[in-house]
């Protein structure tokens, strides 16, 4: 759940989790699959997380994210294994970002190894080249 309100902001989640836990259609009789949670929530975001709600919670991978470093303190930073972008906390010397990733590489630069992910959003494995 909280990976889920990090990729569609507070602004968004709290409202559809409170439209869907309240609506009629989702409760006392009805039977509630993952479905209709991923569709109410794409819905009111406006955005697929179909690959999310996928990579998450009908396998057992972790989000890969591939760091490699570049020339002159540059370092590219991608996703490997989800068709969509999402946004991803990267500190470096100059401080704590939100940037948004996918699986084409984005230019970070850091003198030092970016840390990815530092307030652990995601269930990921790191990959540092």
């Amino acid at each position: 759940m909280h990976t889920l309100r990090f990729v569609i902001g507070d602004s968004i989640f709290f409202p559809t989790l409170k439209q869907f836990v309240t609506s009629a259609n989702f409760t006392y009789d009805n039977l509630v699959i993952t479905n209709d949670v991923e569709q109410c929530f794409s819905k009111n975001s406006g955005i697929d997380l179909q690959p999310l709600f996928n990579l998450f919670l009908r396998t057992t991978n972790r989000l890969e994210i591939h760091v490699q470093r570049a020339p002159k303190d540059t370092f590219a930073i991608k996703l490997d294994n989800l068709d969509m972008t999402i946004p991803l906390q990267i500190t470096t010397g100059k401080g704590t970002e939100t940037i948004v990733v996918s699986k084409s590489p984005i230019s970070v630069t850091s003198t030092a190894l970016p840390v990815v992910d530092p307030n652990m959003y995601y269930f990921e494995r790191i990959v540092i080249e």
